[in-house]
């Protein structure tokens, strides 16, 4: 149950995330297609490094990553922050989880959520 609501969330999820040398990092997700409902301008944030370490939790600083572009797979972030030095993390909507009833930037289309 999501939001009071008894419905089954199949919301997009994160599949495979790429990172290409001019400073974007794509997020293809499953569960698609994807439904933009709000500005999701900064709703991204990246954690540059270049160890692979797995303790997101101790990465600092967080970077907003502004979105490039959008498909109904895809969404395309601004990664050039990280240019340097590599995209270690991504997170999405970190600080205003969960957000209120309808007012995260994401959805799936075939879904009421």
């Amino acid at each position: 149950m999501v939001y009071n609501i008894s419905t089954p969330f199949h919301g997009p999820f994160p599949a495979v995330v790429s990172t290409f040398k001019n400073g974007n990092t794509r997020i293809k997700y499953e569960d698609g297609p994807i439904l933009l409902r709000n500005n999701i301008s900064f709703a991204f944030e990246v954690c540059c490094g270049k160890s692979n370490s797995s303790a997101w939790n101790s990465c600092v600083p967080w970077n907003e990553a502004p979105l490039s572009s959008i498909t109904d797979t895809t969404v395309t972030l601004d990664t050039s922050i990280c240019k340097q030095m590599g995209v270690q993390f991504v997170r999405y909507a970190w600080r205003n989880t969960p957000c209120p009833y309808l007012h995260c930037a994401i959805y799936s289309a075939d879904t009421a959520l």
